[in-house]
């Protein structure tokens, strides 16, 4: 049986009857039973039979053995979610298959979620691995799961700038909020531009400093 389950139906079987008899000639039959139960260990148990009376035998009995074979248990690694510069979540795993009132914390040695992935690891998806473990009573059978790495938010902030009427335009700047570890905006695949309409000759008063959008594969570039 596999470790878990109920005991099988045990059977005897005889040798050395004679003639026509049969084992509803006996007058009280053998029985088989087992100390075993469905938490028995992984291993072997003896199957015991009991000796029964007969006027017409002596009865011999030999005992068997219950076989008990490991149950399979599936160990999955949560898949979990972070934003890019974030240091990774907690990983975790769920199980499938645990007999009885068995849990993770029964296992003998239990497996394990890990990846690969960094702070700095870039927007898209990183395996999370299961190690295998082990254990007397279970094949565990590790599934990986996945860690989705989604876009941090970088807010652009054109500076404000200033000039007299009739100079040409200072050179527009712009203030970042938001990067991550050590990148900075030569990191950004397309960076943001501020441009503006105004003129050598735009009439004393304000004017707006526009700003691109830019774009970047680990941002959501918002400006401001």
């Amino acid at each position: 049986k596999e470790y878990g389950e109920a005991n099988p139906a045990f059977t005897v079987s005889y040798t050395a009857f004679k003639g026509a008899d049969s084992v509803t000639d006996i007058d009280t039959a053998p029985t088989a039973s087992s100390t075993a139960t469905a938490t028995s260990d992984v291993g072997t148990a003896v199957i015991t039979t009991s000796v029964g009376t007969d006027n017409n035998y002596t009865i011999v009995p030999v005992d068997g053995v219950l076989t008990i074979g490991k149950a399979t248990l599936t160990a999955t690694a949560d898949d979990k979610s972070k934003e890019y510069g974030e240091a990774n979540p907690a990983f975790t795993i769920s199980y499938t298959g645990f007999k009885g009132t068995d849990s993770a914390t029964d296992i003998d040695s239990a497996p394990t979620a890990s990846s690969t992935a960094t702070a700095t690891t870039d927007v898209g998806t990183v395996v999370i691995t299961t190690s295998t473990g082990a254990d007397n009573n279970y094949t565990i059978s590790p599934v990986n799961g996945t860690l989705t790495v989604g876009k941090a938010t970088l807010v652009a902030t054109a500076d404000d700038k200033s000039k007299i009427f009739g100079e040409a335009n200072p050179a527009f700047t712009i203030t970042y909020d938001g990067f991550k570890g050590s990148d900075s905006v030569t990191d950004l695949d397309t960076a943001p531009v501020a441009t503006s309409s105004a003129t050598n000759t735009t009439s004393v008063g304000t004017a707006s400093i526009d700003l691109s959008s830019g774009s970047d594969n680990n941002y959501t570039i918002v400006t401001v």
